[in-house]
């Protein structure tokens, strides 16, 4: 037995039911043809509510990252105004959400190194 699908599930209720009903007298002990096309219904039934569900999920997905989107801009924007008002190393910077100026890192610079190189002046 391969791996469950929905379309191969699908295909085969399809398939066993159209039969079913052309030999009706074929029978299972512990599931009635009818009952059979029962719980199909069912199936099929709950399909079509996780598709809908998927697609209502995409689109609110959508609405949430441009809701996002629309915020962070918002945002940016505001530290931009702030930083031009009170500049870059503001307290009203920190509080928005920006490092201010004095507590960035600066950058090193690697040590120098002595390589045992001789300058032109020495040499004289």
């Amino acid at each position: 037995m391969g791996k469950l699908t929905t379309n191969g599930v699908r295909t085969d209720c399809n398939q066993v039911l159209a039969m079913w009903k052309d030999y009706d007298h074929l029978n299972l002990p512990d599931i009635t043809r009818e009952q059979f096309d029962a719980l199909f219904k069912e199936h099929e039934a709950q399909l079509a509510d996780i598709a809908l569900t998927r697609s209502r999920l995409i689109r609110e997905r959508k609405e949430r990252h441009q809701r996002a989107a629309r915020l962070n801009d918002v945002c940016c924007r505001m530290r931009n105004l702030v930083r031009a008002l009170y500049g870059s190393d503001a307290i009203e910077l920190k509080q928005a959400g920006a490092v201010i100026r004095s507590e960035r890192k600066t950058a090193q610079r690697p040590a120098a190194t002595d390589t045992g190189t001789v300058s032109t002046a020495q040499q004289n």
